[in-house]
């Protein structure tokens, strides 16, 4: 079995060989009758590290398409096991003010959040019209927060691609955490979504925003880019996350995390490489002020950004 680790990772170029041991971690929540547990593993690393077709992965590593299908069932499985060990919101204090310290330039943030959606463009059916995003194409929003390190700290995804930033955000066990989060900190969103106390958003440009206010809106989208690197190193290390052909929403959503949990998994052992973000997604899914969510002024979260703005100058 040591052989198809130092395989797995001498193969794929985006892992280091010092991850060696996510076989141990994964091996033994996998079904591995007939074939061993290190091969399922690396049909899954190659399948979501490339962009080559199914059939072309399947004939690589000498199965059939269904076996290549059972194992990356099974390996996003037992990565969806490991996602709690992996992906974690901080919950107890000095982990917040751990995250935090690693913003130093904006008080309080214990993580900046932002969606981006996954192709789906292997989707069909009577539903795909849920599916079309305002880009055009049929796909699957994932909303991610990271923290300062580029590390992930939650992920949602499963809504289809019609279902703006702020819907997703407010209907996730987050937004339902978040209501008790300490009026010290806070998340960094873009104006897609709506300034709350534990969530604070850029000034509307209207035109005549005051010195004070450009600067908390420079220093904010300053801080705020981390979660965009975030998602460019997910979709760069797992090229498949851009243009997906997967059919089913709870496959995709499981290698979804999958990817997410190996993204973190990596990082405890590595450090980022720069060659890997891609952000080319990321100005193609700026905001469309036209598709941003509105909703009535909050005077206290209001006056929380007010305060914080003359903390910056």
């Amino acid at each position: 079995m040591k052989s198809w680790c130092s395989v797995i990772f001498l193969i794929s170029a985006s892992f280091c060989p010092n991850s060696l041991d996510l076989l141990c971690k994964l091996e033994p929540t996998l079904c591995c009758k007939i074939q061993p547990a290190g091969k399922k593993i690396l049909c899954f690393l190659w399948l979501m590290g490339n962009r080559e077709s199914f059939r072309s992965v399947a004939d690589r590593f000498g199965i059939s398409k269904s076996s290549l299908h059972r194992n990356l069932t099974h390996v996003a499985n037992s990565l969806l096991i490991l996602s709690k060990e992996e992906i974690q919101w901080p919950k107890e204090t000095f982990e917040k003010k751990a995250i935090s310290k690693e913003f130093e330039k904006f008080p309080g943030v214990v993580g900046c959040v932002d969606g981006t959606y996954i192709p789906m463009t292997g989707k069909s059916g009577a539903k795909r019209d849920l599916y079309i995003c305002r880009k055009g194409f049929p796909a699957m929003h994932a909303q991610v927060v990271c923290d300062g390190n580029l590390k992930i700290l939650d992920i949602i995804t499963g809504y289809p691609g019609s279902v703006n930033d702020a819907s997703v955000f407010q209907n996730s066990a987050l937004y339902q955490a978040l209501q008790s989060l300490p009026m010290q900190y806070h998340l960094l969103g873009d104006s897609a979504y709506t300034l709350e106390h534990f969530l604070m958003t850029p000034y509307k440009d209207n035109g005549s925003l005051s010195d004070t206010q450009k600067m908390y809106n420079f220093m904010h989208s300053s801080v705020r880019c981390c979660v965009e690197r975030c998602i460019g190193l997910l979709k760069g290390k797992f090229r498949r996350l851009k243009n997906y052909e997967c059919r089913g929403d709870e496959l995709m959503c499981k290698t979804i995390i999958g990817c997410a949990t190996l993204h973190n998994f990596i990082l405890k052992r590595e450090e980022v490489d720069e060659a890997d973000i891609d952000l080319s997604d990321v100005e193609s899914e700026k905001v469309d002020l036209s598709f941003v969510y509105s909703a009535a002024p909050n005077s206290r979260a209001s006056k929380k950004r007010d305060d914080l703005s003359k903390k910056l100058i």
